[in-house]
């Protein structure tokens, strides 16, 4: 077998861009969602095995969740349904591209 080189190269990673809100209760919190093409490769993927159907509304709302306590911890405690959908639909429109692209 004859031998395998391999060179090191530098791999220059993107400056994390975000999406930044507050909520009207509270303008001076501000929370910092990474956009879309900038989560990590792993919770990409969970959200993407979660299928959109009705019946599987309750696991994808959970890895929303844990995405939201990841990068803005507390936020899940202050807000309803409503607010949660009108966050993502902002964060959908930031990121020119959607949680299942």
């Amino acid at each position: 077998m004859g031998k395998i080189n391999t060179k090191a190269r530098r791999v220059a990673l993107h400056e994390v861009e975000t999406f930044d809100f507050s909520l009207d209760s509270d303008e001076r919190m501000v929370y910092h969602l990474p956009l879309f093409q900038h989560l990590p490769i792993k919770a990409v993927r969970d959200l993407a095995r979660t299928p959109a159907g009705e019946e599987d509304a309750a696991a994808r709302l959970d890895l929303v969740i844990d995405l939201f306590d990841r990068y803005a911890p507390g936020l899940t405690d202050e807000i309803s349904q409503a607010d949660i959908q009108s966050i993502l639909e902002a964060w959908n429109e930031a990121s020119e591209v959607s949680l299942g692209e």
